[in-house]
């Protein structure tokens, strides 16, 4: 099956959105009601908070991606390529039915088994550095709550559109985007403005917009390709999301002390935000595609860079907290003090370290699985 144009990118730069939120956000929480000690402090403590803001959709943008690439792949309009794909391989041919379990069963080996894992892992840190003692059922607990670190509230959440993809499948099949989106935006809003704080984020309903609208994207990645190939419609969602953007850190600045914003709830917002980032991000990623196609050098280097860190973003996402967590330790060792260096090194870490080894491990299982295919053909 051909590759979605962009998306591979598309997955990376939401990678690193994610890494740029954790290692800007002890110096924003920290730094943004000091006193400044300069002119220049000031100046990238709100180039910090910028940062922070702008790269917050990156969830959403992941959540987006996965609608895109499962309506992609598993598509009703799609069966029988999949399909013959699929016998090709030495599979099952199979009648073009959406197979429910057998695709359950593929998301728990790649997703929830690595989850679970990295949990362990996590828990496993926190008891050597006396945070936790060892308790089964505070494991059990945090683990089905995606609580075990601060980042993994994201699988359980993804974990429910894999559960409900059927649904979902047969929704976008077969009723148009113009009565699905907005319905689904009403119901986001709705739920942003009256769910729990210790449930947003965690609820499919909190990112059903963007999923649904992944989707669509899929259903109609031609019309989707021949819009970003006309220039108009990404100029008009980059000037909505830079001011989305604005308005949003605005909006935080005001609950940091340093200036007025609009909005008292930013849930509403991000929602905003996050859903005019996701098409603008993913309709450049669609064209930087398209340059690398037509033959411009740059564009194909920086798409390749982007594609090695999309094999392995899973795991980046799953890891550099870990690198996060061994630079304060490392930084406390040898005596270095302040939120800023301790962020240069957990930078430092992540991109020497982790970024490197998820892409390699990510490359091993890759090259494992194509020797399994080729032995079955």
């Amino acid at each position: 099956m051909k590759r979605l144009a962009g998306l591979d990118s598309f997955k990376a730069v939401a990678c690193l959105m994610v890494i740029m939120i954790h290692v800007t956000a002890a110096p924003v929480t920290v730094l943004a009601n000091v006193n400044a000690e300069s002119a220049f402090a000031d100046v990238l403590v709100r180039l910090l908070v910028i940062f922070n803001r702008f790269a917050k959709p990156s969830v959403p943008m992941f959540i987006f991606a996965s609608g895109l690439a499962l309506y992609y792949r598993y598509g009703e309009s799609r069966d029988k390529e999949v399909c013959a794909e699929s016998e090709a391989r030495g599979g099952a041919s199979g009648s073009g039915d959406f197979r429910y379990f057998e695709f359950l069963k593929r998301r728990v080996v790649k997703i929830v088994v690595p989850y679970a894992l990295w949990c362990a892992v996590y828990y496993g840190w926190f008891i050597c550095v006396g945070i936790y003692e060892f308790d089964a059922a505070f494991f059990a607990v945090n683990l089905l709550s995606g609580k075990m670190m601060y980042h993994l509230y994201f699988v359980i959440a993804i974990v429910q559109y894999y559960l409900l993809f059927g649904v979902f499948r047969r929704l976008t099949a077969n009723c148009s985007a113009a009565f699905v989106i907005p319905s689904a935006l009403a119901v986001n809003l709705a739920e942003v403005c009256l769910i729990a704080d210790k449930y947003y984020g965690r609820c499919f309903l909190t990112y059903i917009t963007v999923f649904l609208l992944g989707t669509y994207t899929a259903k109609h990645i031609d019309a989707v390709n021949r819009a970003v190939a006309g220039r108009k419609a990404l100029v008009i969602l980059g000037a909505a999301s830079l001011a989305a953007g604005a308005v949003y850190t605005m909006q935080f600045t005001r609950d940091m002390e340093w200036e007025r914003g609009i909005f008292d709830d930013d849930k509403i917002l991000f929602t905003i935000f996050s859903i005019l980032a996701s098409l603008f991000i993913y309709g450049l990623c669609v064209l930087l595609a398209e340059k690398a196609n037509g033959g411009c050098n740059l564009s194909a280097k920086i798409e390749f860079v982007l594609g090695q860190i999309s094999k392995g973003s899973f795991y980046i996402f799953l890891a550099h907290p870990l690198a996060m967590l061994a630079a304060g330790e490392l930084c406390r060792y040898i005596g270095v003090t302040g939120v800023l260096r301790e962020m240069a090194v957990s930078v430092i870490l992540i991109l020497v370290f982790c970024i490197p080894l998820a892409i390699a491990y990510a490359n091993l299982r890759a090259g494992r699985h194509k020797n399994r295919i080729e032995k079955n053909l």
